[in-house]
């Protein structure tokens, strides 16, 4: 699977359940983080897939952030 994507897919998936469920920080936190977890939280994305949409984010969005990758992919 390419990067490319990888970030079309996650970015939809988020901002389609982003939409259904108007995420938005009031805080000045993270808005992704925030948006993401979110989706869990409201029950739109299941853990492992969370998991998986957490790193491809992570890899777009900060790809000089070294991190574990996860155990379900």
């Amino acid at each position: 699977m390419s990067k490319s994507s990888i970030k079309t897919d996650s970015l939809k998936e988020i901002s389609t359940a982003s939409y259904k469920t108007n995420i938005y920080s009031e805080s000045g936190e993270d808005n992704l983080q925030h948006g993401i977890l979110s989706l869990y939280k409201f029950g739109y994305v299941h853990i492992l897939k969370l998991e998986k949409i957490l790193y491809k984010t992570l890899e777009i969005f900060r790809p000089s952030t070294k991190i574990r990758k996860p155990i379900s992919s």
